[in-house]
């Protein structure tokens, strides 16, 4: 999404889809006009449901400093060699799928990402 002025460029649409069988994806639609607005999927998810609901299972902390997780994250990663690994998976992205621009991590496995993308889904 992109800031003018402070205002939205182009008008959009965040969309929550809850399917039957569970899944859920976060969604995006840019552009007033349908035959020639973009709509991208953020996220794509399975929603299981556990005992107790939410009270019973909220995690320790559902809200992050990003300056503290930065600090706890001192490795920086190098995105060719990222995208390699890719690679050598069986997982090719062409350059136009290769959103990631900057990841940290520590020492057990956590990371931070920063993603970047243009209006047409591209990088």
């Amino acid at each position: 999404l992109r800031l003018a002025e402070g205002r939205l460029e182009e008008p959009v649409e965040l969309r929550l889809v809850l399917f039957p069988d569970g899944r859920l994806e976060v969604e995006s639609e840019i552009g007033a006009d349908p035959d020639d607005s973009i709509v991208s999927t953020h996220v794509e998810a399975m929603l299981v449901r556990q005992q107790g609901g939410w009270a019973a299972n909220r995690p320790a902390t559902d809200s992050y400093n990003l300056q503290e997780l930065r600090a706890k994250c001192p490795h920086q990663m190098d995105i060719d060699l990222m995208y390699s690994m890719g690679v050598k998976s069986g997982l090719p992205l062409q350059k136009r799928f290769r959103a990631v621009r900057h990841v940290q991590r520590d020492d057990v496995g956590r990371g931070i990402a920063r993603l970047e993308m243009e209006r047409d889904g591209t990088h």
